[in-house]
């Protein structure tokens, strides 16, 4: 594959969704950039081989740093608020 050595940055990669795909990514010799907050996620699932950022995707600044940092040839995204009686209660922050 072309892209196999490369850098792929995944949203959310400390959740349990984007775990697995980061897990997957690195298996398949992809080096691995996780963007999460961890409010959600958590740091005991992101694995040693990847790269953590913890910052939130709202806020451009940083995300502009974070690509113009490591270059990655794709984005991943997994990141998301999961609480759907919060999101009735608070529809604007999803």
């Amino acid at each position: 594959m072309f892209y196999k050595g490369k850098k792929v940055l995944v949203t959310g990669g400390a959740g349990y969704i984007g775990s697995i795909a980061v897990k997957g990514l690195l298996e398949n010799n992809f080096s691995v950039v996780i963007v999460d907050t961890l409010e959600n996620g958590h740091q005991t699932a992101v694995d040693s081989r990847a790269k953590l950022e913890i910052a939130d995707i709202g806020d451009q600044a940083r995300i502009t740093a974070v690509i113009n940092q490591y270059q990655p040839v794709a984005v991943i995204d997994f990141a998301a608020y999961l609480a759907v009686g919060e999101s009735m209660e608070k529809p604007e922050k999803y």
